[in-house]
């Protein structure tokens, strides 16, 4: 079975050139509701998810499932210990997606130091306010992880001439990069701060808190998970004045509603809806992956799978 549409597509797309034998079951989308998931899984042997949550009231009627190949690299949205008293496989597509997501990090980063944000809605309403833009050897962009799409992220930002630090919670190091020795060291640095750590109980509300304070006067930029931030906190230095911009591609609560929803609307943010890696070839790539590491687990070739977290 394979749920993301744009996976469904990609595979429209291929042909058979994707996964001859494999017979796939569509569903075109999220399927959101835990009893129909469940009745859907109950008769496959390896599923192609998206941000479905999977937990143990899904997996109870699941007798034949061998692995869930991810259509990504977050699993926020699964119950590990579920899986593992399953003996259930759990695969990400690594390696896919950072050229996608950094990208579109670059395009909120340019937008913020271009003030496109204000020229965009100034001009629409009659408005003719010519507000200096940024010069990037000015700015330093703050990168909070440097895992593969922060490494992305820092190599783009210093070609187009901005400085750049980053924070990483294990030692590391990029060239090019001065790397903070706190976060707290790292925002006070940085004119603009981006996020790119994985969602998992360390950092879910990152963002919350003295570190909201902390980025009085700067922009915050999220291509990473909404979880990672105290949305209402954001909404809340938003209003008060001492958030300067936020940029997202990425929410707690998806399709947004309540204070999400609150959030998108803000004069001061500009936002898209979870598409950093939503293209053509990233979604093929991510595709052919994910067929690779439900075909090779079946098939017990388990070395040649990218990338087992169970």
């Amino acid at each position: 079975m394979i749920t993301p549409i744009e996976a469904c597509r990609a595979w429209e797309e291929a042909g058979d050139g994707i996964g001859p034998g494999i017979t796939p079951i569509f569903t075109y989308g999220e399927v959101k509701d835990a009893s129909r998931i469940a009745q859907l899984l109950a008769g496959v042997e390896a599923v192609i998810l998206g941000v479905e949550r999977i937990d143990e009231s899904v997996l109870h009627s699941c007798t034949r499932l061998k692995i869930i190949s991810r259509f990504g690299i977050g699993y926020d949205a699964i119950d590990l210990e579920a899986l593992q008293r399953r003996q259930i496989r759990l695969a990400i597509t690594r390696g896919c997606m950072p050229y996608a997501v950094a990208r579109q990090t670059i395009a909120f980063l340019m937008a913020m130091t271009f003030n496109l944000f204000d020229h965009n809605r100034r001009l629409k309403e009659g408005e003719w306010t010519r507000i200096a833009n940024g010069s990037c050897p000015e700015l330093t962009l703050g990168i909070v992880g440097l895992g593969s799409v922060g490494r992305e992220v820092a190599m783009l930002a210093r070609a187009l001439g901005y400085n750049v630090a980053a924070f990483n919670r294990s030692p590391a190091r990029c060239e090019g990069v001065y790397i903070s020795g706190s976060l707290r060291e790292l925002i006070q640095r940085s004119d603009v701060v981006s996020l790119h750590v994985a969602l998992t109980p360390e950092t879910r509300g990152l963002v919350s808190g003295d570190v909201v304070n902390w980025l009085s006067g700067k922009s915050l930029i999220n291509t990473a998970r909404g979880g990672v931030v105290s949305e209402w906190e954001i909404l809340e230095a938003l209003n008060k004045g001492f958030l300067r911009y936020y940029a997202t591609d990425v929410f707690s609560s998806e399709p947004i509603e309540g204070v999400s929803r609150d959030l998108a609307r803000h004069e001061r943010v500009v936002c898209t809806p979870h598409v950093g890696a939503f293209d053509r070839v990233t979604a093929r790539l991510m595709l052919r992956q994910a067929v690779s590491n439900l075909v090779h687990c079946i098939n017990g070739e388990h070395e040649a799978v990218n990338a087992y977290i169970l």
